[in-house]
């Protein structure tokens, strides 16, 4: 082989690596050197430094203090309440989100994965138990089911989530997780809907709480745009570069 044949089997060898590089390489998920994929890091990575991008209070305001209407009252008596409907629906009326915060996260990039927390803590259990057995300490056995589900959403993201989407009440202290890779540049919305569901024997209610609008800036990526296009279209990248070298190859030999 004579040093024109050389040359174009090394650029070749060269535009192979490169391809193979961004489309294998950059294009899987590979795990990591501790034996965890990318969003098992994820997962596992502790709330930032400065606070997590999503915090809010679910409180439970009660105006007026109850007084109780009967005094000898035992056992189970969900049977036996008046309106346990009326009164759950009441005390929906009594709960507000509030401190609700948002802290855009800094250094977005096309194709860069982040993780956004949500933090949020709530004491609406309690009091709503409390109502609905009418302040009877005796009476333990009528239970609330209650569940908070917590989702983000957003035009241009691709959103991954690293927790249950719907947890429930059990702890005063909740927390979701999600990743997202931002897919388009510019000023870009995130949108997060908060689900709160109460069931009692007699009835179940719902209540939707939806965070004001967030805004973040996403910066260009021209690697991850290259790489996207590659990946989709690594058969017909592949068929140029060796239409290229071959006609370089025969450029140089003519």
């Amino acid at each position: 082989m004579d040093v024109k044949g050389l040359v174009v089997v090394i650029i070749l060898c060269i535009f192979a690596d490169l391809l193979f590089y961004v489309v294998v390489m950059k294009g899987l998920m590979v795990k990591s050197i501790r034996g965890k994929s990318h969003a098992d890091e994820m997962r596992d990575r502790p709330v930032r430094e400065d606070g997590p991008a999503f915090s809010a209070r679910l409180r439970h305001r009660d105006p007026e203090p109850r007084l109780s209407a009967v005094s000898s009252l035992h056992g189970n008596l969900a049977h036996a309440l008046p309106d346990s409907a009326l009164i759950m629906r009441r005390e929906l009326g009594h709960l507000s989100l509030e401190d609700v915060r948002f802290i855009a996260p800094r250094d977005l990039q096309v194709g860069e994965p982040a993780r956004l927390e949500l933090v949020l803590t709530q004491n609406i259990v309690a009091p709503i138990t409390r109502a609905l057995n009418q302040g009877h300490a005796k009476v333990t056995t009528l239970k609330i089911g209650a569940h908070l589900g917590a989702r983000l959403s957003g035009d241009g993201f691709s959103v991954t989530p690293l927790a249950a989407a719907e947890q429930g009440l059990a702890n005063p202290d909740m927390q979701w997780a999600w990743e997202i890779v931002p897919l388009k540049a510019g000023s870009r919305s995130l949108a997060l809907d908060l689900d709160l569901s109460l069931k009692i024997p007699s009835s179940e209610e719902t209540l939707h709480f939806s965070w004001p609008e967030c805004h973040v800036q996403i910066e260009p990526n021209a690697y991850f745009v290259l790489k996207t296009f590659l990946q989709r279209h690594w058969r017909g990248s592949l068929a140029g570069t060796a239409a290229l070298a071959a006609g370089l190859y025969v450029w140089l030999r003519g």
